[in-house]
């Protein structure tokens, strides 16, 4: 799927946690508050087409509007490996970053 380009903007590693959990995107270092840390590209697709698409690339898409997801082009790409969490030390801000 053509898009654009995610990226990444702080230093960063990509850690295996195992067959139960995959792989993630950690900081390589502490990160200061305020800090842009990603911009994700892709593909934006209205609702009716996302929800044909593999269950993966669902999975890591955003939501971007009401009927709107924005569908990344490169399921490689580090952007795809931050993970959620309960209790998450970064946030969107805006659509996209």
């Amino acid at each position: 799927m053509a898009g654009t380009s995610d990226l990444i903007l702080v230093a960063n590693e990509i850690r295996d946690l195992g067959a139960e959990i995959g792989r993630g995107l950690f900081a390589a270092e502490w990160i200061p508050v305020g800090t842009l840390v990603a911009v994700c590209g892709g593909q934006p697709m209205v609702t009716e087409d996302f929800v044909h698409l593999d269950h993966d690339l669902q999975a890591k898409s955003i939501q971007v509007a009401e009927n709107v997801f924005l569908v990344p082009g490169d399921l490689s790409s580090p952007v795809c490996l931050i993970n959620h969490s309960c209790e998450p030390s970064l946030r969107l801000a805006g659509d996209i970053t």
